[in-house]
């Protein structure tokens, strides 16, 4: 199970942060690698409260943590954390780059998760740098290489399984980052990640849309949405799931168009290893076969994310047992107010530790799907 390790003074020995995105890898304590990943969610395109940003993103991790990999852990960075982080940042960067602006951008709320080696995605854009005059800069341009890569990676009846109890815990968190939750379109490429070697392949990271936070993805609102519905309804799980695989073919083509009419893949057939090619006008079509896998994967991710909060609701709802009389099969003699139990070391008094509290909002989604 991975761990999440905290930001402690002088702790950061290395970083390195992107150009594209607000995203940071950190060596924490010497380590010889990256072993934590800082990023700064856009809460200023939420209407969200802080409170209810910060128990959305942690209980979307929760779930997509217990439900489908434990790979995923994403914790909110407390403000002594955010503070050496930028201080980091600042120390490493000079202020007109992308990576300091990003790091003082005051809209953004930072959480921290493990850093996951042999990761890669499905974006088919690769970042390449360029040169005006002085002027150095990025841009994420086409890659074939990539596209061919990704391509690949789908043609695998396992990825699609395990994609499906992604989006499962997606639909449930409400997170249209994925894929969008009502036409079932593929919207964001790079949201789909692969990691080489792992028994699953795929692992659901970055669980909160902060663009869906007005509505589906804020898990501490009152409130349920007709998505929800394809957890439960085989009709609409079937429909969903081929029009997710119909717009990663449709996807790939507008990429692919522009650049070729057709690519070669290396495939492993019946009769061996072989070339397959396979023209762009095939590809929104291309992907149907894997539908019913995919949908196979919605409905496990739906029994298994049910199984979990049905838990959690037994263990957090749960009356603690009394210790009192459980061994001796008697009543002990009440202990009257302020005189200490024969042989107890006096002790201050203590506040009470609160109660553990599931979020309004998933409450009433369990309600909806009358789980």
């Amino acid at each position: 199970m991975s761990t999440v390790p905290a930001i402690t003074p002088r702790s950061i020995t290395g970083i390195k942060g992107l150009e594209a995105h607000p995203v940071y890898m950190l060596k924490l304590n010497g380590a010889p690698t990256p072993n934590l990943v800082v990023k700064g969610e856009n809460a200023g395109s939420s209407s969200m409260s802080q409170n209810d940003l910060a128990i959305s993103i942690a209980w979307g991790s929760k779930l997509m943590k217990n439900v489908q990999s434990s790979l995923v852990n994403t914790k909110i960075m407390v403000p002594g954390e955010v503070q050496i982080f930028k201080a980091a940042v600042q120390a490493t960067y000079a202020n007109d780059t992308r990576q300091y602006g990003y790091a003082f951008e005051p809209t953004y709320k930072w959480v921290k998760m493990p850093y996951v080696a042999d990761l890669n995605d499905a974006d088919v854009n690769s970042e390449r740098k360029f040169k005006s005059g002085d002027t150095s800069y990025a841009m994420d341009v086409f890659s074939l290489t990539k596209f061919k890569q990704t391509v690949s990676s789908l043609i695998d009846d396992a990825i699609w399984l395990e994609l499906g109890k992604v989006v499962a815990v997606d639909i449930f968190n409400g997170n249209n980052d994925r894929f969008n939750l009502t036409t079932g379109a593929w919207s964001n490429l790079g949201n789909v990640m692969f990691v080489s070697g792992a028994s699953n392949r795929v692992v659901g990271l970055d669980t909160f849309d902060p663009l869906s936070a007005g509505s589906t993805a804020n898990l501490n609102k009152r409130g349920v949405f007709p998505e929800l519905q394809i957890l439960i309804d085989a009709q609409k799980r079937k429909t969903f799931s081929e029009a997710c695989a119909r717009s990663v073919g449709t996807v790939l083509k507008v990429k692919l168009e522009d650049f070729a009419t057709s690519i070669k893949l290396r495939v492993d057939g019946p009769n061996g290893p072989g070339v397959m090619e396979l023209p762009a006008k095939m590809l929104p079509g291309f992907f149907l076969p894997f539908a019913p896998t995919f949908e196979q994967g919605l409905a496990r991710g739906a029994a298994d994310l049910k199984a979990y909060l049905q838990a959690k609701v037994r263990d957090y709802t749960a009356a603690p047992l009394s210790p009192r009389g459980i061994v001796a099969g008697h009543r002990n003699p009440p202990i009257r107010p302020g005189v200490p139990a024969p042989g107890a070391v006096p002790t201050r008094p203590t506040t009470p530790s609160p109660t553990k509290t599931i979020p309004q909002g998933i409450l009433d989604r369990m309600k909806y799907l009358g789980w």
